[in-house]
């Protein structure tokens, strides 16, 4: 199959995970998760189609019942961006952005403002980041990342950096995980680089792969304070900050 789109938004969904089995299926206000993203996702202008990239049927039947495509991956997909790479080989589009489907709060002005940079030029891979809530500092499982004056990823980690002698920095940022490619970009991490990098696997952070490969990542600050859901509680968290017309605003 050969579809013709210039941006589409990819959301890598897989139903294994050793912290949260069935991730993208748990209930958040009574809709599944990866659902709830792709209904942020759909308030973003500008953009030809939304996929969910799922290794398992049920997801696939869950979301085409939601009115979401869904295209069927590889189940030995390592990470959401190798899934969103596998979708690029059947797809003809120009500009991809990476929605992660354990984000149901992310930000349609957030993956409004990657798209905008990315139609500027898609030299570049394109990712975000945000100041770091105060009640969320000591989540592990939000990578923290230290960005150039010039606004390019340094170095991503699930340690507090940057830090000092003192201790780590009174300022984190967080990454929001959107990321913006172009086909060449997925065309690398898929072909060239098909397994994870030794920091990559070191952090399980993927965006590594391609800084430890020398590529430039252009980072954009956006307001965002959501939740990425790593563990079954934080989907009870997510229920606590937004109620369920949550996802009907803009």
């Amino acid at each position: 199959m050969t579809l013709s789109d210039n941006v589409v938004i990819v959301i890598p969904a897989r139903r294994a995970s050793s912290r949260f089995p069935s991730k993208p299926l748990a209930l958040i206000h009574g809709v599944p998760m990866v659902v709830r993203v792709a209904q942020r996702a759909k308030k973003v202008s500008n953009v030809d189609r939304i996929y969910v990239a799922t290794d398992d049927d049920e997801i696939k039947t869950v979301c085409e019942d939601y009115g979401f495509d869904a295209l069927m991956t590889s189940q030995d997909c390592p990470t959401g961006t190798d899934r969103v790479a596998e979708v690029a080989s059947r797809i003809d589009a120009d500009i991809f952005i990476n929605v992660q489907g354990d984000e149901p709060m992310v930000s349609p002005a957030a993956i409004e403002s990657v798209v905008t940079r990315m139609r500027l030029s898609t030299d570049n891979v394109v990712n975000c980041f945000s100041s770091f809530p105060q009640h969320r500092k000591s989540h592990i499982s939000s990578p923290r990342v230290v960005v150039s004056e010039d606004r390019r990823l340094i170095y991503a980690s699930r340690a507090d950096i940057p830090a000092s002698k003192e201790g780590p920095s009174k300022v984190l940022n967080r990454q929001v995980c959107i990321y913006g490619f172009n086909k060449d970009h997925l065309r690398f991490f898929r072909e060239d680089y098909p397994s994870k990098s030794p920091l990559e696997s070191l952090e399980d952070i993927e965006i590594l792969r391609f800084l430890e490969a020398g590529w430039r990542i252009d980072m954009l600050e956006v307001p965002d304070d959501g939740i990425a859901v790593d563990f079954p509680w934080q989907v009870s968290e997510v229920e606590s900050l937004v109620d369920e017309t949550f996802w009907d605003c803009p």
